[in-house]
């Protein structure tokens, strides 16, 4: 039974497992320092996951991948630069960057919520195009219109010896809001995985202590394989191993928030429909619901808002951040150990959760 058991478990996460194999072959054969990839990781992480939480609610509602959540960080950018230019600085520059972006990605998700009503069984291509049209109108604001129509006086933000502007926004100048949120509360690896093992626990026994079916032995092994784990993390060889790993706890706050939401908003009314939409968008219909209306609040929700924040926390911890995505190819080299990373970061966590 139990054979049976790990078996299903090894199928149900296949991807996961798989992924980690090639992940770990690649590291060892990167001939970086594990240190290194573990910082380079870590840095990657705490953005990448935001974004990859951002794209279930659309996936629930049958749309499939969202791929116009890049329209999204085109609104943070543009909070960005705005922010930049009033030259309000620190946590008052982040809550202003963040209350910017919220309403002006909420407009972009309605729009593009509207779009994919028309073309219902081709979201994610029709995303991925639109995506790519935005980028044009996107560079045509930051190139031609601020700068030359709307003006802009912080010199550190337009091109030298002409108009628009820059490729790059240092939000780490004087005036800008890099690092604020990070710089709020910081842990060393061996610190942080005692928190973390703490509110693990502290679920762990609040569930149990709710629920209806209880499990003691279950609980224990649970609460055994957390200790164990912290206890690990405290051994001086993983200290030397996570020895440049800062894990900012307040990134990761705003990460266990978003994912308490998707939990919550799920158990919702709305909730409720948008599994519905997802499941037959004819049954729900007939059911009473409007489909479209459901289908553009998901979109919302996705591009307009999560998608958008995330884009401004990725900001806020890689400075300068690039102002153009579409030339991110050309004007930044990436070494090997970044693009693994960030291929960690990004698809581990959509494996777990998709």
């Amino acid at each position: 039974m139990d054979k049976n058991r790990l078996r299903d478990a090894a199928r149900n996460n296949i991807v996961t497992i798989m992924f980690i194999v090639l992940c770990a072959v690649c590291m060892a054969f990167s001939g970086y320092a594990p240190n290194y990839v573990l910082y380079e990781l870590f840095g990657r992480l705490s953005r990448n996951m935001f974004i990859v939480l951002s794209l279930i609610i659309p996936i629930v509602a049958g749309m499939g991948i969202n791929f116009a959540i890049t329209i999204g960080a085109m609104a943070a950018q543009i909070a960005c630069l705005l922010v930049l230019e009033w030259g309000v600085s620190g946590i008052g520059g982040l809550a202003l960057a963040a209350l910017l972006t919220v309403p002006l990605g909420g407009i972009f998700g309605f729009l593009i919520g509207k779009l994919l009503n028309r073309m219902k069984g081709q979201e994610m291509i029709g995303s991925m195009i639109l995506g790519y049209f935005a980028n044009g109108l996107y560079q045509l604001l930051f190139l031609f219109i601020f700068d030359n129509i709307i003006p802009i006086h912080n010199p550190n933000l337009t091109i030298k010896g002409s108009t628009g502007i820059a490729n790059t926004m240092d939000l780490s100048r004087e005036g800008g809001f890099a690092y604020s949120l990070e710089k709020l509360w910081q842990l060393p690896a061996s610190q942080a995985a005692l928190v973390f093992a703490a509110v693990a626990a502290v679920l762990l026994v609040t569930g149990y202590l709710v629920s209806h079916r209880r499990n003691a032995k279950k609980l224990a092994v649970q609460l055994g394989v957390i200790a164990a784990a912290a206890a690990v993390m405290q051994l001086p060889a993983m200290k030397a191993l996570f020895s440049m790993v800062s894990v900012p706890m307040a990134t990761f706050g705003v990460v266990a928030l978003l994912c308490l939401f998707n939990v919550v908003i799920m158990r919702t009314r709305l909730g409720q429909q948008l599994r519905a939409v997802g499941q037959s968008g004819v049954v729900a219909n007939a059911a009473g619901i409007d489909v479209d209306h459901v289908r553009i609040i998901a979109i919302v929700f996705s591009t307009g808002i999560f998608s958008g924040i995330s884009s401004f926390w990725s900001c806020l911890t890689v400075s300068p951040c690039s102002a153009f995505p579409a030339k991110s190819e050309v004007i930044s080299e990436t070494t090997a150990t970044e693009s693994v990373s960030v291929a960690v970061s990004f698809f581990m966590p959509s494996a777990v959760f998709l």
